[in-house]
């Protein structure tokens, strides 16, 4: 996560104080040797269009868009690494001029404050349709809320896969289709979390297979696709019996969820944590208890080099 320096701290506390300008406190950290605060970094840095996994708001923004650069302002770790200047209208109550008189109006103020985007939830959506940031993208339905009825239409009929923390436990799991009949999104402190229709939280940090997403809503300028890959007749191979994308997709997300096995991350948290947890999901998924460990360490190495190849673009 991106984090700025103290002089670039200060400089911020000087603009909320109204001693000097966002532009003024833009131009001494430049003079400072640092990077500009309110800096808003390259959306392709982050892959977003390679990512094995959406969530669920970057998934319904790939429906209402059809556009890679939508998407990445709805992907957290893009949202967390910019920042920008908000102007705020700040009251200050005035006394009255005489005892028993009427109180003045009070004095109101523009004050400038530098925020970082906050997680994704649906309601980031609307922000998005809105903001300045971006070009203008034609949509590709109604609006967020027709995108996200189609989303769960196709997670009722399970035609997409999903995955979730349980609320509860923190495990990995499976989310059934049947369950996405009374599922919703929280709202404040429960954005990320999946509400039952009672109100109660059951899972949270749902992802979904963007291969999936993309089948089922392809990208409208097929100019820009890539061309699908013809196999001569003849030439097919037997079906797997494993869905190796399936397994790498999981075991990506899972480290990612981590924080990956850098030196600044999680010591308990392993390659090893990693195999156990595969092991487990491929006996939950298939009714054989899934692929034998040569070919879960085989795979496993994929993921790994996939996802450290991946992190080394944004960092």
């Amino acid at each position: 996560m991106r984090q700025l320096s103290q002089e670039q701290n200060e400089l911020v506390d000087d603009v909320f104080e109204g001693k000097i300008t966002p532009n003024y406190a833009e131009a001494m950290s430049i003079d400072m040797g640092h990077c500009p605060i309110a800096e808003e970094i390259d959306y392709k840095r982050y892959q977003v269009g390679s990512m094995p996994a959406w969530t669920l708001a970057m998934s319904i923004a790939w429906i209402l868009w059809r556009d890679i650069e939508r998407v990445t302002l709805l992907h957290d770790p893009y949202r967390e690494n910019n920042f920008r200047w908000e102007a705020l209208k700040i009251s200050a109550p005035r006394k009255a001029t005489k005892p028993g008189g009427f109180p003045l109006p009070p004095v109101v103020r523009i004050v400038y404050e530098l925020k970082r985007l906050k997680p994704a939830s649906f309601s980031s959506l609307a922000e998005s349709s809105i903001s300045d940031s971006v070009r203008d993208t034609p949509l590709r339905c109604k609006n967020h809320h027709e995108a996200k009825t189609l989303l769960w239409d196709k997670l009722i009929s399970g035609e997409i896969t999903a995955t979730a923390l349980d609320a509860t436990t923190g495990k990995f799991k499976h989310v059934e289709p049947r369950q996405w009949t009374h599922l919703d999104f929280g709202r404040n402190e429960n954005a990320r979390h999946m509400l039952n229709s009672d109100g109660t939280s059951q899972i949270k940090d749902v992802h979904l297979l963007r291969a999936d997403v993309q089948s089922l809503w392809p990208e409208v300028n097929t100019a820009r696709a890539e061309p699908a890959l013809v196999i001569p007749k003849g030439k097919r191979g037997p079906k797997a019996k494993y869905d190796s994308e399936l397994f790498i997709a999981e075991a990506i997300r899972f480290i990612d969820y981590h924080g990956g096995f850098g030196p600044a991350d999680d010591p308990q948290f392993t390659r090893a944590t990693v195999a156990r947890h595969m092991a487990q999901w491929c006996s939950d998924r298939w009714d054989d208890s899934g692929p034998e460990e040569t070919w879960r360490k085989k795979h496993l190495k994929i993921a790994v080099e996939r996802y450290e190849r991946g992190r080394s673009l944004i960092n």
